[in-house]
């Protein structure tokens, strides 16, 4: 899509490039024949050759100069440009052949048409057609009879003859060129600015939605409160045993959906505001085992921490703390009873490395492709966000978040942090 927004958008600047020089050179069409004609006359070529060349001469630049007049769209300026070459083509093969055939010291210019076609319009829009007939053209005027190609010019009536078409075609080849290059330098600014505006509404819509989703789920939570707290008190009450169970239940999966929500609003809140401070990363680890020793106790789960390196890092300690605390439970969750979860902070160069390695059922190789996707899980009571918390975290630090998992055999995830080189 952006390629062809691309292709649109260079083919109008080329468009209005080409037309814009095309007025501009009026008088260098006008003066580029005039020169030539006149040094023909000097060289003493009949009249009625010259004659001739005068009408064609004229007949090219009524071709040139009524095209950029019909032609008003990007879409068919290349077949109008591919139809004039191959008009002007056999006009300039019979320039050719009044002039000398294929000894001519007007074949550099002839070979102009091709080469500017080639500039211009491309292979791929049609200038290996120009490039095959201008061949052909060529190829025949070989066999051309020496009495239908006149006398031979004069040796320094030829060079002046050949300097001239080189200019000429220098002139055109080269203003193509540059035609080409301001559209295309046109086009890339302006594709540049549609971009960046897209990509400023994309963000502001995506904040929008944000903003409101973290309200509905706010919103949310209160009368699930409510509606917990309740059913807490009716579980107290003596009711049928059935109805124990059932609001049990529902005490459950409103549990469930506080989870979600508290998730949910974590993952959504901003990360404008991260409040940065050197944090050994060593503690921090040790106080996230803390945290979920007793989760990790009531799953049968053993935590360790190694380290020895001292690694500090500059970061927002309680986000941080967050995304270890999902990217442990998460390890944990993924263990069965006599497990082991290891939690080792090393330090790399000017990278701090914190690896979290569980001996759990592992990934499979197509879930590990969608991981970090939110509201993607391998866990039936997941909601994949702690990941993707985790990971934008990391990566608001200056950070990478890194996964390797071997179903059957664990998970290990490699977490590396900015060193605070000041610390």
């Amino acid at each position: 899509m952006l390629a062809e927004q691309y292709e649109s958008i260079r083919d109008a600047h080329i468009l209005r490039n080409l037309w814009t020089w095309s007025r501009k050179r009026s008088a260098f069409f006008v003066l580029g024949p005039t020169v030539i004609l006149v040094t023909l006359a000097l060289a003493g070529v009949p009249g009625w050759r010259i004659g001739v060349l005068v009408m064609l001469a004229a007949a090219c630049m009524g071709i040139h100069s009524i095209v950029p007049r019909v032609v008003d769209r990007p879409e068919s300026m290349y077949r109008a440009l591919v139809l004039t070459y191959v008009v002007v083509l056999p006009l300039a093969a019979i320039k050719l052949g009044l002039t000398g055939g294929v000894t001519s010291p007007l074949v550099i210019l002839y070979l102009g048409i091709p080469a500017s076609a080639m500039v211009i319009v491309g292979p791929r829009r049609g200038a290996l057609p120009v490039l095959g007939l201008s061949g052909l053209l060529l190829a025949a005027l070989a066999f051309e009879p020496a009495s239908w190609a006149g006398p031979p010019i004069l040796r320094p009536y030829a060079v002046a003859l050949t300097l001239e078409s080189v200019v000429l075609v220098g002139l055109k080849v080269g203003g193509g060129l540059f035609a080409m290059w301001g559209a295309n330098q046109s086009a890339q600014e302006e594709l540049d600015r549609l971009r960046e505006d897209a990509l400023v509404q994309l963000c502001e819509r995506a904040r929008r939605l944000q903003s409101m989703s973290a309200k509905v789920a706010h919103e949310l939570k209160n009368p699930l409160a409510a509606i917990k707290g309740l059913v807490q008190l009716l579980e107290r009450s003596e009711k049928d045993p059935r109805d124990h169970e059932r609001m049990a239940v529902i005490g459950s999966e409103v549990g469930r959906m506080e989870e979600i929500l508290r998730d949910y609003l974590s993952y959504s809140r901003p990360f404008d505001e991260l409040k940065l401070q050197p944090v050994e990363l060593a503690g921090l680890a040790q106080d996230v085992i803390s945290t979920l020793s007793g989760r990790a106790e009531a799953a049968g789960v053993s935590l360790r921490v190694r380290d020895g390196t001292g690694a500090i890092a500059r970061v927002d300690r309680r986000r941080l703390k967050e995304a270890f605390i999902n990217l442990v439970q998460n390890a944990i969750e993924a263990c069965e009873r006599g497990g082991v979860v290891d939690l080792e902070v090393r330090r790399r160069e000017r990278q701090a490395e914190v690896v979290i390695v569980d001996t759990g059922r592992g990934i499979p190789p197509d879930a590990l492709a969608r991981l970090g996707t939110p509201f993607f899980t391998t866990r039936e009571d997941g909601t994949g966000l702690g990941v993707v918390l985790a990971r934008s975290v990391v990566v608001h630090h200056g950070g990478s978040l890194e996964f390797q998992s071997h179903p059957g055999r664990g998970t290990r995830v490699t977490l590396q942090l900015p060193l605070d080189l000041n610390a």
